[in-house]
């Protein structure tokens, strides 16, 4: 026996002990807040993944929503009305559960793939769309009849031929599209001023199905999309959680959102917040086949059809312009100055962005009395069959023009 001192004692020898994947992921995680150059974010998320995947833990959100969950059928069981608290901590639970899920990745195995369209080469199926235009000049009342046609077996537009029917041709002969249930998000105008503006649409010829026509009265619910008072990040904000929820309990084809510079509460200028926004709209209106349709305002700035970033272009399949034209001159007045004819407007609809099809160019249009129709060419608001404004009266028109 060998001792390593004069008092007999064996020597000790070191044993080493293997760290286990859980301690090691700790030891991991609190280096990478403290790394040189920075926090290291990818060694964070990969710690906190296997630490929170190791069983036995459960996330506060889960154990909340199963709490909640268990009060609920309690309530019913005992002919009580669950509290709406209750409800959110199970949607909040389930909402965090489903973005822990594993990315699931796809494989590019080439097959052929038909772009659904609510109005073909027009309005792409569960994709985000846009129409922008200058202030007044109607966008509200063009898309309220977009939505009021796919409401019931209506038609938008095309009484020139240039607009097609709701529906697409997907190789077989054209199939037509079918009521639905539409739902018109609105921020500017009272239910009250909506059905009024169908009741018009209805006297005019178009048609379109009230029970299938959805109004959401957003005047008091604020943003869609925001930060919050415990997160700066901007996201989607209870008014947008219950608008999408509304829209699936009722399956709807179409969401109108009238306008995108009220329902989105953050930054127009930041590319990261655009883009934040965009994806995730799109990723619902495609997990729930469901269109959204943005109706945008430009900025003053002469030339350039919406406000805020590119990224706003990049985030639309699709995109439509609608452009006021004044008429010219028709008489000798030698000046624009000096004109005294009769103010009259033709007004444009431009496809100016399709990303599954190819741009159709545009389609002139008419208004008689806040509808819209197609016109051959470029004519004003009024043709020889329409009873012309009197000279006193041009003012009037132009406040109506501008109303609309």
């Amino acid at each position: 026996m060998t001792t390593n001192s004069t008092n007999g004692h064996l020597a000790a020898n070191r044993i080493e002990v293997e760290p286990t994947d859980r301690q090691r992921a700790a030891h991991e995680l609190a280096e990478a807040f403290v790394a040189a150059g920075g926090v290291d974010w990818t060694t964070v998320e990969s710690s906190l993944r296997l630490l929170t995947d190791s069983a036995g833990y459960i996330s506060p959100a889960v154990e909340s929503g199963r709490t909640a969950a268990a009060r609920i059928n309690e309530a019913i069981l005992t002919g009580q009305e669950p509290l709406q608290a209750d409800f959110d901590a199970v949607r909040f639970a389930l909402e965090q559960m489903q973005r822990a899920e594993p990315l699931e990745l796809v494989d590019g195995l080439p097959e052929q793939y038909w772009q659904g369209w609510l109005v073909e080469n027009w309005l792409p199926r569960d994709c985000v769309s846009m129409l922008t235009g200058d202030g007044g000049v109607g966008k509200s009342r063009l898309a309220l009849q977009l939505a009021w046609s796919l409401s019931g077996n209506g038609q938008w537009l095309g009484e020139t031929g240039l607009m097609p029917p709701n529906g697409a041709d997907y190789g077989m002969g054209f199939e037509p599209l079918g009521p639905g249930t539409i739902v018109y998000a609105t921020w500017e105008d009272s239910p009250e001023q909506i059905r009024g503006r169908l009741y018009w649409l209805e006297q005019s010829g178009k048609t379109g199905d009230g029970q299938n026509f959805k109004i959401a009265d957003m005047r008091s619910r604020g943003h869609l999309w925001a930060s919050g008072q415990h997160n700066a990040v901007p996201g989607l904000t209870p008014a947008g959680k219950m608008l999408r929820h509304a829209a699936e309990q009722h399956k709807a084809r179409l969401l109108v959102i009238d306008t995108l510079g009220v329902a989105n509460g953050a930054s127009e200028i930041d590319r990261a917040q655009v883009g934040a926004f965009f994806a995730d709209w799109a990723a619902w209106a495609d997990a729930n086949d469901c269109a959204v349709l943005l109706i945008a305002h430009p900025p003053k700035t002469p030339g350039v059809a919406y406000s805020g970033s590119t990224g706003i272009l990049g985030g639309v399949r699709a995109m439509w312009t609608i452009e006021r034209v004044r008429r010219d001159c028709q008489g000798d007045c030698g000046s624009p100055k000096n004109c005294n004819c009769e103010p009259a407007y033709a007004y444009r609809l431009v496809n100016a962005k399709q990303n599954y099809s190819r741009n159709t160019g545009s389609v002139w249009l008419t208004n008689r009395n806040g509808v819209w129709f197609e016109s051959n060419g470029r004519v004003p608001d009024y043709g020889d069959e329409v009873a012309r404004p009197s000279r006193h009266n041009d003012d009037a028109d132009d406040m109506f023009k501008d109303a609309l």
